[in-house]
């Protein structure tokens, strides 16, 4: 003859695995779909290019930019590099220019005197 213990542990569960189940809490040990996610639950896409350093010097100007080192005049990601500063870089696409700036970079100018 069972515990009266068993008999209440098989009823919790019996109650609460319906109700697991409808709130979204799945099983853990599934594996994740590797399919492409749903159009509706697709992640919000960031910026297309993302500069993430400059070397501005006497004899050469480069960037990395998704992750790809970048000479001055050269493409990357259909886009041409027109300009290398300091604190960030000019593309052209299609005929429009976009400033791209380096995360916590700060506009300084000198003043005349």
């Amino acid at each position: 003859m069972s515990s009266p213990r068993r008999w209440m542990a098989v009823v919790l569960v019996c109650v609460t695995a319906p109700t697991l189940a409808q709130t979204g809490v799945g099983d853990p040990t599934r594996p994740t779909s590797l399919s492409e996610p749903e159009p509706d639950r697709a992640a919000v896409q960031g910026p297309r290019w993302r500069l993430q350093s400059t070397l501005v010097a006497d004899d050469r100007r480069l960037a990395v930019i998704n992750g790809r080192t970048v000479v001055q005049g050269a493409r990357v990601d259909g886009a041409k590099l027109l300009e290398v500063r300091q604190d960030g870089v000019t593309l052209e696409q299609d005929g429009r220019r976009i400033d791209l700036r380096l995360p916590g970079a700060l506009n300084i100018r000198r003043s005349g005197g």
